[in-house]
């Protein structure tokens, strides 16, 4: 396991048990990528952006599509 690897493991454990409003940062993340931003706060009455929150963009995105291939640059 690379060091990149490792922190990312790490990261997605913090964010899939930090809550916010009832749900983990990692379920609002993969709720977010599968809706628009009007229908989400009308849904769910919040404003969520995993960019807010440092490579949950990209982890969620990894549990989303899991056999896309990553382009370009990045941490992970």
């Amino acid at each position: 396991m690379t060091i990149g690897e490792a922190m990312e493991e790490s990261l997605k454990v913090r964010y899939a048990i930090t809550p916010l409003k009832g749900k983990s940062l990692l379920e609002w993340a993969k709720i977010w990528f599968r809706t628009d931003n009007d229908s989400f706060f009308n849904d769910y009455g919040i404003n969520f952006n995993p960019h807010e929150y440092p490579h949950l963009y990209d982890i969620a995105r990894k549990e989303i599509y899991p056999n896309e291939q990553k382009m370009g640059g990045g941490f992970f």
